[in-house]
């Protein structure tokens, strides 16, 4: 009896023994993981950053200023993920000081949260640009308006942390289950806490994701209604190839009887006389608006793109976190997440006209050559350009929402 309870034992010892290792070759792959997604996200953030840094026209288009914070907060994400590394492979709980784990913590939670609301920031630019006036835009957007955007996506996410843990309603450290530097789903008193859950899943992701989707479905909404409203005014202003007839004046009396007296002058073999203004300077000039409002509209769609990123990085990593999938031991749905940071500059690389260009030029080192940049000629008139100017309001608005219209079809 005794032989065969000793021999239940052992094999009971020898399974858990098997499965601790397995859940340590889970957590090397996941190590590794991060390290690459570290050192990717890193080069790819900062190349972002040195774009905003050594190409000074780039700093004045205001979406690129949160372009700039978002990339700032993915890049300490990279920086902190070696920090977790160090839990992972540690089979003895964590081998450093205790405030070196918790700050990682701290400084984790506070640019994923920076994170979804600098989208957020960016979304709400594009719905003011796109739907109100220029007027309200440049009072919305002022220099001391930015600072107050930018301070509020970093210090809300950060007190959000550091507050529930300074009045001991979560407890940041060392947690063993997933084997990470995060909070422990216990208080100060060492009571189960799920504070801090419903903080990181309501106000740190649910609520700002909210209002990204609120504001992109806002735009095409107004895109949709104004071109609804353009086909029932004027079936020829739907398509760019007849926008201009918009933007041209139509022909007066005055008109028809210069060209009367210009087809009569030259029967007679006397030249005509030349027109005032000059139909080349019209044309060019609505040629630049409409190429502007390409542009912009290509901004916004790539804007939507990082939203959509993002979105399709939180949701696998809700799902695993709600429905307790993956390896014991094992940080897996954190993959899902930690994802995002590198994800961001390829779609920048590849999507965004400025940074399109810009990066090439960062890359072959023509640091100061930002005249290929499209949309980014100019100084302080620069934000005006590329956002469409709307001197003319109902003309440019009309070109703008046409261009526009067409990417939101795609892209939504």
């Amino acid at each position: 009896m005794n032989g065969s309870l000793a021999t239940v034992m052992n094999e009971m010892d020898v399974n858990q023994t098997d499965i601790n290792d397995v859940n340590y070759e889970g957590r090397i792959v996941i190590s590794i993981y991060f390290i690459l997604v570290s050192i990717f996200g890193f080069i790819g953030n900062l190349i972002i950053l040195i774009v905003l840094i050594k190409i000074p026209k780039m700093r004045t288009v205001h979406t690129n200023i949160f372009i700039g914070s978002l990339a700032a907060s993915d890049l300490t994400t990279c920086l902190m993920l070696p920090f977790l590394v160090v839990g992972l492979v540690s089979k003895t709980g964590w081998p450093l000081s205790d405030w070196i784990c918790i700050a990682t913590s701290i400084l984790r939670f506070t640019c994923q949260g920076s994170s979804v609301w600098s989208l957020g920031a960016i979304a709400i630019n594009r719905l003011v640009l796109v739907t109100m006036s220029t007027r309200i835009y440049r009072y919305l957007y002022q220099p001391s308006t930015i600072v107050i955007n930018i301070a509020f996506v970093w210090l809300f996410p950060l007190m959000c942390v550091v507050i529930p843990h300074l009045t001991g309603d979560i407890v940041i450290g060392f947690d063993s289950g997933p084997n990470i530097c995060s909070d422990t789903d216990f208080d100060q008193d060492g009571n189960p806490s799920n504070t801090f859950l419903w903080i990181q899943g309501l106000v740190l992701s649910c609520l700002p994701i909210c209002i990204v989707f609120t504001c992109y479905v806002r735009i095409y909404i107004f895109i949709r209604l104004h071109i609804r409203r353009q086909k029932k005014s004027n079936p020829s202003t739907v398509t760019l190839k007849s926008v201009t007839r918009l933007t041209t004046p139509e022909p007066s009396s005055s008109t028809s009887d210069q060209k009367t007296e210009n087809n009569s002058s030259t029967m007679n073999n006397r030249p005509p006389k030349p027109q005032a203004g000059g139909l080349k300077s019209r044309l060019k000039s609505m040629t630049l608006r409409r190429n502007l409002s390409q542009l912009e509209s290509r901004i916004t769609k790539n804007c939507f793109y990082v939203f959509l990123g993002f979105l399709l990085c939180v949701i696998p990593y809700g799902i695993f976190i709600l429905a307790d999938i993956g390896v014991e031991g094992a940080p897996l749905a954190l993959v899902f997440l930690v994802f995002n940071t590198c994800l961001n500059p390829i779609i920048y690389g590849t999507k965004h006209p400025h940074f399109k260009a810009a990066i090439w030029n960062i890359l072959t080192a023509r640091f100061s050559r930002d005249s290929n940049i499209p949309g980014t000629s100019g100084t302080k008139q620069n934000e005006n350009n590329v956002f469409g100017s709307r001197s003319q309001a109902d003309t440019n608005r009309i070109n703008h929402s046409q261009d526009l219209m067409q990417s939101a079809d795609s892209a939504l």
